[in-house]
């Protein structure tokens, strides 16, 4: 038990030495980890099974912590990681170790938050962290309030529930919020969360690599010896999982870039998750431009009200996609991006481009733009700007095209 946060760890079945001596023989952490040291002729010299079940569980704990930290912090590639459960969805290690940091950046006590209600009012409502990591790891999706991390809330925008390395198959969920993001790997017991931060200089395909190093245990493999469990990874997970991760994350910036700037019919583009509204991917990538473009965080307004008085009003601009996506109208606050308000002026609800179909709609502003695709899974901005030389039709054309090619990957 760890009697900072109250989680519990893998638990060591009492005082069976052949129980103790298979979990050691599991912990395989890069060298040798404080399990390894319990062999079975210790166990008979050292104490009872109880004692020795006892300090196994205490040693274990740390170093499951200590096992973060070496395999996803110390090559720089996660700033945090946390491991849970999978019949709970709560966080028993974490890492960073140094100071507990890592405590602090994956898990917050249960907190409070607005969100929004499917009549597009705001309620207030409790948020528990390990509750949403758990309707996560049984239902492939993130629960009605939300996937929530420390305190911050992220989007869901892959799932891929048989995703097979070599011999193993586990599930492998991607999330991410601005500049941030988390890989998700659930195996048959067990929840790998790996953090990055791109302004910690880290990349989702790194991050991502990362996670298969922590061994045969949690995705599944057998391993007799280091050498067999090095060839196993670097063979069957890193080059498979980091390059879909790199694909999946670095990518998506990159691919908006290609397909709706270069042209240079777009001065700026977006990509969010249908399900909450909120971009995971901008463009331009340079400098990371495209999110000054389109995102601003939280800013009050002075809203028009139906008895033509004004009132101050605090705009959430991914409420505000969301809201055009599932309704096919602005919202009463008005649809925002990049701290801009623009008029929805044509909506077209069954949109025909190729074999592909899906809801486009256009929103303006003086000399300004954006045309917006929303396929099953995703919604699609493209923004022109007639000061730059662009026009609605180009931008339109590209935007188009784009949701054309995603809709017939699946999105």
């Amino acid at each position: 038990m760890n009697s900072a946060h109250g989680f519990a760890g893998p638990s060591v079945k009492g005082s069976d030495p052949q129980s103790l001596g298979s979990l050691a023989a599991l912990r395989i952490p890069k060298g040798c980890g404080p399990l390894a040291m319990y062999s079975y002729s210790e166990f008979l010299t050292k104490g009872t099974g109880k004692d020795i079940a006892q300090a196994m569980a205490e040693e274990e704990e740390a170093s499951w912590d200590q096992t973060l930290d070496e395999w996803l912090i110390s090559e720089g590639y996660c700033y945090a990681a946390g491991m849970a459960q999978l019949e709970d969805g709560n966080f028993y290690a974490a890492a960073p170790v140094a100071d507990e940091a890592g405590w602090g950046f994956i898990f917050k006590e249960d907190h409070e938050q607005m969100i929004m209600q499917d009549d597009m009012t705001e309620k207030k409502m409790a948020i528990n962290e390990g509750t949403a990591l758990k309707f996560l790891v049984d239902n492939h999706k993130a629960p009605p309030t939300g996937l929530w991390f420390g305190g911050e809330k992220y989007a869901v925008t892959r799932v891929d529930k048989n995703f097979e390395s070599g011999d193993a198959s586990f599930v492998f969920i991607f999330a991410a919020k601005p500049k941030k993001g988390v890989s998700i790997a659930i195996t048959k017991t067990q929840v790998i969360c790996a953090f990055y931060d791109e302004e910690k200089g880290q990349v989702g395909g790194n991050c991502t690599k990362a996670i298969p190093c922590l061994g045969p245990y949690f995705l599944g493999f057998q391993q007799s010896s280091p050498s067999a469990l090095t060839r196993c990874l670097w063979h069957h997970s890193y080059t498979r999982l980091g390059a879909m991760a790199e694909e999946e994350e670095a990518s998506w910036d990159q691919t908006l870039d290609e397909w709706l700037i270069s042209e240079g019919y777009c001065y700026a583009a977006g990509m969010a998750q249908l399900e909450d509204g909120n971009f995971y991917a901008a463009a331009p990538v340079a400098e990371e431009a495209g999110w000054g473009f389109i995102y601003k965080d939280d800013h009050e307004e002075m809203i028009m009200q139906d008895d033509m008085t004004e009132k101050k009003m605090t705009i959430n601009e991914g409420t505000a996609l969301k809201f055009l996506a599932d309704n096919h109208k602005a919202p009463p606050t008005g649809l925002w991006f990049g701290g801009e308000k623009y008029a929805v002026t044509r909506v077209d609800k069954n949109f025909e481009s190729g074999d592909a179909s899906f809801v486009f709609i256009f929103a303006a502003k003086p000399k300004k733009g954006v045309s917006v695709a929303i396929t099953k899974s995703q919604v699609i901005c493209g923004f022109y700007d007639e000061e730059k030389g662009q026009v609605g039709g180009n931008c339109t054309k590209a935007v188009v095209a784009f949701a054309e090619y995603m809709v017939g990957l699946g999105y």
